[in-house]
């Protein structure tokens, strides 16, 4: 497990990374939320070096992915990560209001590193 939830008796939660659990040097990290709406997506894109730990801090996040060997969903919630690996299509939805995901990346952002046409991605197989 790379992050650990731990619930106080005021309903306040503190939330510990075990960063050496991550099979790569961090470079970037960011937070994407569903703060507005029940159900939405983000992703659907595959990147060619990059790779990530998604952990679910808040709600429920189910993570869609593909890859050359599999194919696949997971149910991510609060303190559950997903290690999606280079050259991996993937599709996120936020299943729950208020859900909350921070993605910790290999690499800094370059748009070039991303396939976001899931044709080119097939090919690429």
């Amino acid at each position: 497990m790379i992050s650990k939830v731990y619930e106080n008796k005021d309903g306040s939660y503190l939330r510990v990374f075990d960063f050496s659990k991550i099979p790569f040097e961090v470079k970037r990290m960011f937070v994407i939320s569903s703060e507005n709406n029940e159900i939405c997506q983000r992703g659907a894109h595959a990147h060619y070096k990059c790779h990530q730990v998604l952990t679910c801090m808040q709600g429920q996040v189910e993570v869609g992915y593909e890859n050359a060997e599999s194919k696949g969903a997971k149910i991510l919630r609060p303190g559950e990560s997903f290690f999606h690996g280079n050259m991996e299509w993937l599709n996120i939805t936020f299943t729950e209001k208020n859900s909350m995901l921070l993605s910790l990346c290999s690499e800094k952002y370059n748009e070039e590193d991303y396939i976001r046409d899931y044709k080119v991605f097939k090919k690429l197989l």
